[in-house]
């Protein structure tokens, strides 16, 4: 009797550490395809800084309160 219960108890113990280190590589997998998001979503927006289209943005933005400002000037006059 008392062997069968060791041969359970190892038998379990085994599992128990197998699926412990199987535990260990899924979370190292999440850890590495969120690493992976962060360093693409890093890239895009570095390329966004580099190709001018935030300036162009900007650009866009100030011609707009030029045009708002043109605007309230004629409405004065």
């Amino acid at each position: 009797m008392s062997l069968w219960f060791e041969i359970v108890i190892i038998g379990l113990s085994v599992m128990l550490f197998l699926w412990l280190l199987s535990m260990r590589k899924v979370q190292q997998r999440i850890l590495d395809y969120s690493e992976a998001q962060y360093k693409q979503s890093r890239a895009l927006t570095k390329w966004f800084m580099t190709s001018g289209l935030i300036d162009l943005a900007k650009e866009f933005f100030k011609l707009g309160r030029k045009l708002k400002e043109m605007r309230k000037r004629d409405s004065e006059n």
